[in-house]
């Protein structure tokens, strides 16, 4: 994933000839690493790069869809679908792959990044629509509490909001209440901590942003693999390795990684194998990886699993990004699938509540109840979209 980067190079002109998985255009005021820009929130503007073909990619909004889903059934627990946690794995390359972008991106426009500016936008993107599901949440404090009371549903809540429920459950192996969804974004938010400092600092002193990137990869992988022990057959793994921050960080920096070599190496684009090859056989791979990766917890594979969903995840995005006439780029850009991608922050964050409600409280059989999980989480994540999101994503961007 192989060109330096630092501080020299002429990011934005080589990065504007590489489309995100966001927003090819280029608008640096719209950070969404978090699965939510589409045709329904901001069209991009008119201008060259849409002119020569780099526009708007609704494929891989389409690809966050069909990821999102894939870890609904993994905790539905149907058959082979167990292995959809392999979507986590996915979003995080593409968060890793678009927040370097943009930072250094304002690097190179401006001869700095803003931390105060993108802190606070991250926090009005992220968080009121998790404060809308904590308050939900809390009617039904007995179900989603630990222990069942009200003093442990705010523990819970407590651990989901402060963002730090990867350690909760790493370091205890228990979620201590029904918020075990939230480890992810934890991982995120204090990713979202370290690395802009990281990456001011490394282009500062004129290192190799890729470099730097595929250090922190190796070194990543490298725990995730030697902190997993083996046991028995269908023992549980220990948790702390599957959500813990410093196992997990390596998908995030291969996006990262990702970025960096695109935006100096932009010649793959235009190879016949990146055009026409990795997208439908990164594709391939990951549906694979979801049928026979199975419960993360129970596989002593699961760390080689993790890695292979990263890099199969990075080739994806290559491919799709070459060119978006291929049949995966067409198969993703269903205009269904793209709108479940746009929204598909707030059916992560309503998927597991919703489905552990709707299996508490509504009469079998089992298969309805999932049925109307699912119908109640595409409707409380547009509704969040229509309401919360979109209106502060307004906000946000004149920051």
């Amino acid at each position: 994933m192989a060109a330096d980067m630092d501080a020299g190079t002429d990011f934005g002109t080589a990065a504007r000839a590489v489309p995100t998985p966001w927003d090819t255009t280029w608008d640096t005021t719209r950070d969404e690493p978090d699965l939510v820009v589409g045709p329904a929130l901001v069209r991009p503007p008119v201008d060259e790069q849409v002119k020569k073909g780099f526009g708007y990619r609704p494929e891989l909004d389409g690809l966050r869809a069909l990821a999102v889903v894939a870890v609904f059934f993994s905790h539905v627990g149907w058959g082979r679908l167990t292995g959809g946690w392999i979507g986590v794995g996915i979003f995080f390359v593409l968060s890793g792959y678009l927040i370097t972008s943009i930072l250094m991106s304002e690097w190179n426009r401006t001869g700095g990044i803003a931390l105060k500016r993108f802190y606070l936008r991250r926090l009005l993107r992220l968080y009121p629509a998790l404060l809308v599901v904590l308050v939900f949440c809390a009617f039904f404090a007995p179900v989603f509490g630990d222990g069942g009371t009200i003093g442990g549903y705010l523990l819970s809540a407590l651990a989901t909001g402060l963002y730090v429920q990867d350690f909760v459950v790493g370091l205890t192996g228990s979620a201590h209440g029904g918020f075990l969804h939230t480890w992810s974004l934890a991982v995120e938010e204090q990713f979202y901590l370290v690395w802009p400092p990281v990456l001011i600092l490394v282009l500062r002193r004129r290192w190799s942003v890729l470099n730097a990137a595929l250090t922190g990869v190796l070194i990543s992988w490298s725990l995730l693999i030697f902190t997993t022990r083996a046991r028995g057959k269908d023992v549980p793994l220990t948790p702390m390795t599957y959500v813990m921050p410093y196992s997990r960080a390596g998908e995030l920096l291969l996006g990262c990684a990702l970025a960096a070599w695109l935006a100096t190496s932009p010649a793959i684009l235009r190879t016949a194998f990146a055009r026409t090859v990795l997208a439908p056989a990164c594709f391939l791979g990951l549906g694979l990886m979801v049928l026979v990766a199975g419960p993360a917890w129970i596989s002593s594979w699961m760390p080689l699993q993790i890695i292979a969903t990263a890099l199969l995840a990075a080739g994806l995005i290559v491919g799709l990004v070459a060119d978006s006439g291929q049949p995966v780029s067409q198969l993703l850009g269903f205009g269904p699938l793209v709108s479940l991608g746009v929204v598909s922050y707030g059916f992560y964050l309503f998927h597991l509540p919703l489905l552990d409600l709707s299996v508490k409280y509504l009469p079998g059989p089992w298969a309805g109840q999932v049925v109307v999980a699912l119908g109640l989480t595409v409707a409380a994540a547009f509704a969040s979209y229509r309401f919360i999101e979109k209106p502060l994503l307004r906000l946000k961007n004149r920051i």
